[in-house]
């Protein structure tokens, strides 16, 4: 269990304390009642030495970090580690914000262990590609603050799995400009002795703003995803999907929170995903709309469908409304594959496994091919069919 706070800037042990007035999170504690951490921070971790980072060559623009969360490729792009003293400024500003929650004593567990803060500054209109090097043994905390100069980008972070165990904890900040529109995709590939946290904070305090965020998880021991969006500017539109593909024993818990503080804003949110064996997944959905926030058009889904006896579904999609015109809508739904769909191509010869196979891919495409970026909807693509093949074969 680590004792102490990390000394890369000096708040840091203001957040310690907080940690530990608060306490690790239980089953009592409601937005992580689905989410068993306490080994996670017990564990006596011992870094290992940095593992080299992958590279997609389908983008011309990467950002790169090992292991240990060192950056170790820039390309066509502004990469710096900030001064302490930035990093104190930033987070102090950070604080006066609607993200900030005191009671979350995990998050500030990870600000007081940070190793490494990142400002990353793009100023292309393609994909900026950061890949993220899971390595062994390591226990890694580091953040990003992302300033996009151009009105229209997409940020791809993909993490990379390797053997061995490790506890992977990043952040990352965006701030939208009026009239920006920014697409943000992570994609997981933890193996499972991989655990993770993800937190995503995008705030949206400009007019006509569009954040579109996206998670797609293919693996990983314990993986925690916490987006949280702030709308606070009219005529702005935010999202954060997610879909997974989970087998063996993964775990994969997705917290959310989107906010309007404005009114004649937009939302929408579907998580959806497939479970096999003896996997786990939670969705926490959180939609707020303010006080005198009207003509709020707000949405949000979860749809699981489990592919095992074994495999456990939870849903919790939540609305709390204290404005009186708003159109809001919200939902979860468990289940398994039409009986009736599999019949009908299993009638047209084509055997149950690759029926299977076939509807797995539709499904998980729908939300996909929802990304307006061709180049990365073919990744994408790739990436689940490799998966579904490897899970269901290649047989006719």
């Amino acid at each position: 269990m680590i004792e102490s706070a990390a000394t890369l800037f000096k708040d840091q042990t203001r957040y310690f304390q907080g940690f530990e007035k608060k306490g690790l999170p239980n089953r009592k504690t409601e937005r992580w009642k689905f989410t068993p951490v306490a080994s996670l921070y017990q564990k006596e971790w011992n870094p290992q030495a940095a593992i080299s980072a992958g590279e997609l060559d389908e983008f011309s623009d990467f950002v790169s970090f090992d292991s240990l969360g060192e950056l170790s490729k820039s390309k066509n792009c502004e990469v710096k580690k900030l001064k302490p003293s930035e990093i104190e400024s930033f987070f102090q500003q950070f604080e006066t914000t609607k993200f900030w929650q005191e009671d979350d004593s995990l998050f500030q567990w990870h600000l007081s262990q940070l190793d490494h803060f990142y400002h990353i500054k793009y100023t292309g209109e393609e994909t900026l590609s950061l890949t993220h090097s899971l390595g062994s043994g390591a226990l890694v905390n580091y953040g990003i603050v992302f300033e996009i100069t151009s009105p229209k980008a997409t940020v791809l972070e993909s993490f990379l799995g390797t053997r061995g165990q490790t506890y992977h904890q990043t952040s990352r900040f965006f701030d939208l400009k009026e009239n920006q529109d920014i697409k943000h995709v992570i994609v997981n590939e933890a193996t499972p002795e991989q655990s993770q946290q993800i937190w995503t904070f995008a705030n949206l305090d400009h007019d006509k703003a569009q954040y579109h965020g996206l998670q797609v998880n293919f693996g990983g021991g314990l993986v925690r995803s916490n987006p949280f969006i702030n709308i606070q500017k009219p005529h702005s539109f935010g999202e954060f999907n997610g879909f997974y593909f989970l087998t063996g024993a993964d775990h994969f818990d997705f917290y959310s929170q989107i906010k309007h503080f404005s009114g004649e804003t937009e939302s929408n949110q579907v998580v959806k995903g497939l479970l096999h064996d003896q996997s786990k997944f939670a969705f926490t959905g959180n939609i707020y709309i303010s006080k005198n926030s009207q003509l709020v058009n707000a949405a949000q889904f979860n749809k699981n469908l489990v592919m095992s006896n074994q495999a456990q579904a939870f849903g919790q999609p939540q609305l709390e409304i204290f404005a009186d015109d708003v159109k809001c809508s919200h939902g979860s739904t468990t289940g398994q594959f039409d009986i009736d769909e599999l019949f009908y191509l299993n009638a047209r010869a084509i055997s149950p496994t690759k029926a299977k196979r076939l509807m797995a891919q539709a499904y998980g495409l729908e939300l996909i091919q929802m990304v307006d970026n061709d180049v990365l909807n073919t990744y994408l693509t790739g990436k689940l069919t490799s998966k579904l093949k490897t899970a269901y074969g290649e047989s006719r």
